[in-house]
């Protein structure tokens, strides 16, 4: 569903990296330790073992599976959230979408690396630009409240609308207080409407 008027450009203005962030990125991407450097972990379950046997051969799926067992701490695994950094930033490194959405939720909470909004962000618009919905939703909230970017109605509304499409109940909420407070230059109720019915349904 699409109602709201479209921004000139959306994707290149709301996927745009700023050009330090991007180079802190590559700086910490390059110096993690390599597969070969890096070392196994022998307190694992043979279950978990065999997903990381896949993570070192390079599998971004695994990698992903890898940090996510390690954010959760469970079936055995102790919690770690600095190797969850470090497998969530090798799966990221291959786009994987949900990776890089997690890694800005570590950035963003300061988990296993010191909190940063700016890197968070940029993890954030990596997965967006992937259709990731959660992540859409983050930079809308940013966009809406002007925390760690620009205040921009028209730039929330396009990830609200798409975080919406893909089932997030609070973004199509957002655009419907969006819509009936005029954030976009005119009040529409009807739009409101439409988008707190959605909301309501889900």
């Amino acid at each position: 569903l699409s109602v709201t008027d479209a921004l000139k450009n959306f994707d290149s203005i709301a996927y745009k990296q700023e050009a330090d962030i991007s180079s802190e990125i590559e700086t910490v991407l390059s110096e993690a330790p390599s597969l070969k450097q890096f070392q196994a972990d022998a307190s694992l379950p043979e279950t978990v073992k065999r997903i990381e046997s896949q993570a070192f051969l390079g599998n971004a799926n695994a990698q992903h599976d890898l940090a996510a067992i390690y954010t959760a701490g469970q079936g055995g695994v102790e919690q770690n959230f600095d190797k969850a950094n470090y497998w969530f930033l090798k799966a990221s490194e291959k786009n994987i979408a949900n990776a890089q959405y997690n890694l800005g939720v570590l950035n963003h909470q300061g988990l296993g690396t010191e909190r940063n909004l700016a890197r968070a962000l940029y993890w954030y618009r990596e997965a967006a630009k992937r259709g990731h919905a959660e992540a859409q939703y983050n930079l809308g909230i940013s966009h809406i409240e002007g925390i760690g970017a620009d205040y921009n109605p028209s730039i929330a509304a396009g990830f609200f609308e798409n975080a919406a499409n893909s089932g997030i109940i609070e973004a199509a909420y957002n655009l419907g207080l969006i819509y009936e407070n005029g954030l976009l230059g005119n009040v529409k109720l009807e739009e409101a409407m439409l988008w707190y019915n959605i909301a309501a349904k889900q």
